[in-house]
């Protein structure tokens, strides 16, 4: 996922490498799937950026350091859940 750093407003795009430490968050779980924390430096200011995976939607969730930029497949996605949850009632 693409994410903008909220020190020095560098974007970091999909696919960039990174040297990251990962670690498994002892406070979550879902459904016994270990949830993984993953800690970064950004390429431009160095200053730290920590997300953790969510396995509930096969995604990542941002915890601090910087935001996810708008990604146009997950509207996509969204509405075809609420199409698909309005047919079934």
């Amino acid at each position: 996922f693409t994410m903008c750093c909220t020190t020095c407003k560098e974007f970091m795009y999909r696919g960039k490498k990174f040297n990251s430490k990962k670690e498994i968050a002892q406070d979550v779980n879902y459904l016994g799937i270990h949830i993984h924390r993953f800690f970064i430096k950004c390429t431009r200011c160095a200053s730290e950026i920590v997300f953790r995976t969510d396995p509930q939607n096969a995604d990542y969730h941002m915890e601090h350091g910087a935001t996810r930029n708008y990604e146009v497949w997950n509207d996509k996605r969204e509405q075809e859940e609420g199409a698909i949850a309005e047919r079934e009632e």
